[in-house]
Parts: C-alpha cells; structure tokens; sequence
C-alpha cells in the first residue's frame, strides 16, 4: 500500500538557504541517495539527497525560493512502511487524502508545477 508523504527540509540548517535547481522532474521515481535539489547555504552550493525511495508527486516551493528549517519541500508517493518510519525519524509527515488533495491545490494556486521562466 502506498502513502503520501510532505517531505522536510533538515530542521539543523542554520539559516535560510535558497533552492536553486530541481534536479528530478514530478513524477520521476527516485531512489534513496537521489540528488532531488541543489540549495545556496553560506556561499555554497549543495545537494538536498532523497531519503527514501517513491515517486515524486508534487514540488511545493519554486527555485529561488528562500527555505527555512524544516520546511516542506515536496510530496512522495512510497510504500507505507517506508513513509511511516520517515515520519518517525522526522523527515517527513504522512497526508491523509484531504491534506494530499490541499497539497495540490497549494501547488497549483501558487504555480509552483510551472518553471520559473514559464510563469
């Protein structure tokens, strides 16, 4: 059985960073260890590494976008067990359907589906 799950940026970042570039398309399935952005901290740039392997829905922040601590970043589509212990390591909290449906919506009114230089 499957779950959605609303991925978080690591809550030990210091500061704000930027995202800079997906790396992975929605809908791509995506492996544990996948690069899914890169990120500008402190004049560097890095790699945010996918934690889990899914599929990735829907991307819930733009490039450019400034992020902070724990801040949600995506939504996956994985096996329930794996979601399940994402969200017990804080990585991640799994949607019921109306919150998934409003994760959407979210995306959708903020055109965040669409590349910046489309909008």
């Amino acid at each position: 059985m499957k779950a959605y799950l609303t991925l978080f940026f690591p809550s030990d970042v210091p500061a704000k960073i930027r995202l800079k570039k997906w790396l992975m398309k929605m809908g791509s399935e995506l492996h544990a260890g996948d690069p899914l952005f890169t990120y500008q901290s402190d004049n560097h740039e890095n790699r945010f590494s996918t934690p889990a392997a899914g599929n990735l829905k829907v991307y819930l922040c733009r490039e450019g976008e400034l992020l902070a601590p724990g801040a949600e970043v995506a939504v996956l589509s994985l096996p329930k067990a794996e979601a399940e212990e994402m969200q017990k390591k804080g990585l991640g909290k799994i949607l019921n359907p109306e919150e998934y449906k409003h994760a959407l919506e979210h995306a959708d009114a903020a055109s965040i589906r669409l590349p910046p230089d489309q909008l």
